[in-house]
C-alpha cells in the first residue's frame, strides 16, 4: 500500500504509511504514535479508513442514550459489557478493525474466549462482539451503512445497531445475522427487539431534539 495523504473535511490531511499492507501492520500504526490523535480509523480488508471530523450534538446524545440504557441494563442482569466508542476491535481472521461507536460483548462469548484482550495492548479488544452500533454522520454514510454491514457480517457479529442522524426521525435499526446477510427486525412502534440483550427498545427524540432517550421494555 503506498504512502496516502488522506484529505479531511477540516483541511487536514493523514499520511497513511506505505507499510501498512495488511491488519497486523494498520494495528502497529494504530498503536504508534504517528496515528491520529483525533478522530477514528480503521482497517477494512484492505483500506484504511480515517475520520477526524467532529461529532455534531444530536449524534452525540443518541450515542451516549443508547449507552446508558445498554449498559444500565447489562449491568443490572449481568448479561455482559458494553464499550463506549474509543475502543477498537480487531478481527485478524476477516482483517477488519474498526473503532465503531459501541459494541457489546455478552458474559458467555467472554467465556467461551470469542473475544480476548492482549495484556501488553489493552486498547484493542480482539475477536467478534456480539453488538455492533454505528450512528451514521454526513462523514460516514458509505462507510456505515454500505462498506461496513457485509465485513460485520462475515465476522460473524449477530447484531449490527443503527442509527441514523441525518434523518427527520432517527430511529434505532437492528440488523441481525442470518445465513446470507443481515435482516433488520420488524419494528412495532418504534420498538425492536435485541435477541442478544433480550430486551426490545425504541429511541425517542423531543420536538426540539435537544434531549434523546433509549426505552426499553
Amino acid at each position: 500500500m503506498p504512502a496516502v495523504l488522506t484529505p479531511q473535511q477540516d483541511g487536514s490531511e493523514v499520511l497513511i504509511p506505505d507499510w501498512i499492507v495488511d491488519n497486523a501492520s494498520f494495528l502497529r500504526w494504530a498503536e504508534s504514535d504517528d496515528a491520529p490523535e483525533r478522530g477514528k480509523i480503521g482497517y477494512f480488508q484492505g483500506q484504511v479508513w480515517v475520520d477526524q471530523t467532529m461529532e455534531s450534538k444530536l449524534h452525540n446524545l443518541i450515542k451516549m442514550a443508547i449507552a446508558r440504557q445498554v449498559m444500565n441494563w447489562s449491568e443490572d442482569n449481568d448479561l455482559g459489557q458494553y464499550y463506549g466508542d474509543g475502543m477498537l476491535f480487531s478481527s485478524p481472521e476477516h482483517e477488519l478493525s474498526c473503532e465503531p461507536d459501541g459494541l457489546y460483548v455478552a458474559a458467555e462469548t467472554q467465556a467461551q474466549g470469542k473475544v480476548w484482550f492482549d495484556p501488553a495492548r489493552e486498547k484493542i479488544l480482539f475477536g467478534v462482539p456480539d453488538m455492533v452500533l454505528e450512528v451514521v454522520s454526513p462523514s460516514s454514510v458509505q462507510k456505515d451503512l454500505k462498506r461496513l454491514r457485509p465485513l460485520y457480517h462475515q465476522a460473524g457479529v449477530t447484531e449490527y445497531w443503527v442509527v441514523n442522524s441525518l434523518d427527520h426521525s432517527p430511529q434505532l435499526v437492528i440488523y441481525q445475522l442470518s445465513v446470507n446477510g443481515y435482516l433488520p427486525v420488524n419494528a412495532e412502534e418504534g420498538w425492536v427487539h435485541s435477541q442478544v440483550l433480550g430486551a426490545s427498545f425504541r429511541l425517542s427524540l423531543s420536538d426540539d431534539r435537544a434531549k434523546v432517550r433509549l426505552e426499553r421494555k
